[in-house]
């Protein structure tokens, strides 16, 4: 009987983390995809490349910051 109970508690230990790992995947899938169309409609209207510069992001972050912080 111990052996039954330890087997049920594995398999659906393994089921949970089955599960688990296909969500994740289909959420990193469907990031990729949007990613991806969000390219070629820039593409299309002639945007060559997304910026992802995280420099250029972190500069326009910390202009947007000094900007909020100067006005009362």
């Amino acid at each position: 009987m111990s052996s039954l109970g330890g087997l049920v508690i594995f398999l659906s230990s393994f089921l949970c983390l089955f599960f688990c790992e296909a969500l994740i995947f289909r959420i990193c899938a469907q990031n990729m995809v949007d990613s991806e169309s969000l390219q070629k409609v820039m593409a299309s209207q002639g945007i060559r490349a997304l910026v992802t510069d995280l420099s250029m992001v972190h500069q326009r972050m910390s202009n947007m910051r000094k900007e909020a912080m100067s006005s009362p």
